[in-house]
């Protein structure tokens, strides 16, 4: 299942790997027997992107503890399905 939502915290697209950041449109997709929910950017799905209502919460400020996440969250390889595609490319 695929749905629209803002960003509530900072997330990499796991086909091109950019930062969405908070308040950003994304998409997420949810399949049967999988835990994690694949996300998505709006450029990565392309279409037109459905009016979405802000974010209503402040975001939680930056600590550095959550900065060495985001480094090593930066070197993460996309998906499966988006290496395999640029395999073939």
């Amino acid at each position: 299942m695929s749905t629209w939502n803002r960003a509530q915290v900072a997330h990499l697209c796991g086909r091109c790997g950019r930062v969405i950041a908070v308040g950003e449109p994304m998409l997420t997709i949810t399949l049967g027997g999988l835990k994690r929910a694949l996300l998505r950017c709006g450029p990565c799905v392309g279409g037109e992107i459905p009016d979405l209502a802000p974010v209503d919460s402040p975001s939680q400020q930056r600590t550095k503890r959550m900065e060495a996440a985001r480094t090593i969250a930066s070197r993460v390889v996309p998906d499966v399905k988006a290496r395999q595609w640029k395999e073939t490319a």
